[in-house]
């Protein structure tokens, strides 16, 4: 079929929501917000409203749709917030990890990493991300060290991207792996599928993408014996509280005095028009282990 919907102004979008059986108490803040976030975006936070499809409940409000999305704009920046200290935190320890381990410029050599990694393109993009740097430090490098063509570890992964940290975690041997895991308290193969739920996670943050009821496209796992970990209720790898819970887990373990819990629990009480269970957590979600 082809696509023959022709663009919308914002009165229109607005006539359009009205005539679904939206109640609309301020046209002109509609309008501001339709101006400011885009019908297209706003939609998405229609459909728990809705009922059939592009029908609206009775009593809804523009207001709701509204502060639903300030709702998920607020949770992203729990997230945000917590994983930009979870992130200097492993990227410390895998730093000092490698350093020692290898010395300034192991993550140059090949064998350093299983034979699946596929460490030149890796290298490839780290060095074109450090060529692009501006940062200070990169600069008086180069000015102070011109015959050396590398960078020590503890300079590169300072200015290459969470993605990448990731990327050479899953690329060390598994030994390595196991060393590095260790000092989070989770099995190796565990820690590595969260790394990439967080870097996915991330991204989506950046983005400023729906995360209150999203389907997670890059599903963590968790300890299969731990009794801590599987005790009341199996956490719903699908759903956010499956992010929450590891960010509240690496938060403890690192040291962190930032309480995403808190956060959290604030948030929910001030939003009670939202359901914690679109997120997958239960009622009784703070009685878990993990989250005493």
């Amino acid at each position: 079929m082809k696509y023959t919907k022709q663009p919308l102004t914002y009165e229109e979008q607005l006539e359009n929501l009205i005539s679904r059986g939206l109640i609309v108490k301020d046209k002109s803040f509609a309008i501001s917000v339709l101006n400011r976030v885009s019908y297209y975006r706003l939609s998405a936070y229609c459909i728990p409203f809705q009922s059939p499809k592009d029908h609206f409940k009775k009593n809804t409000t523009f207001q709701n749709i509204y502060d639903l999305y300030r709702f998920d704009h607020d949770l992203r920046m729990i997230v945000f917030d917590a994983l930009e200290r979870i992130e200097i935190a492993v990227r410390t320890s895998m730093t000092y990890y490698l350093a020692h381990k290898f010395s300034a410029f192991g993550y140059l050599e090949k064998g350093n990493f299983h034979n699946s990694f596929n460490h030149e393109n890796w290298l490839a993009v780290i060095e074109e991300e450090i060529r692009r740097s501006r940062e200070i430090f990169i600069e008086h490098y180069k000015d102070k060290y011109a015959e050396s063509k590398h960078f020590p570890i503890w300079m590169a992964s300072e200015v290459f991207s969470f993605g990448r940290l990731s990327q050479l975690f899953s690329g060390l041997h598994y030994k390595d792996q196991k060393e590095i895991a260790k000092i989070y308290n989770v099995p190796r193969d565990v820690f590595r599928s969260w790394m990439h739920t967080l870097v996915y996670s991330r991204n989506l943050c950046a983005h400023h993408s729906r995360l209150w009821n999203r389907i997670l496209a890059i599903k963590p796992t968790f300890p299969q014996k731990s009794s801590q970990w599987n005790s009341l209720f199996p956490i719903d790898n699908s759903k956010s509280i499956a992010l929450f819970t590891i960010i509240h887990f690496l938060l403890s373990e690192i040291g962190s005095t930032f309480s995403c819990k808190e956060k959290l629990v604030q948030l929910l009480e001030q939003s009670s028009f939202v359901d914690p269970k679109a997120m997958g957590f239960p009622d009784n979600w703070q009685e878990h282990k993990i989250w005493q």
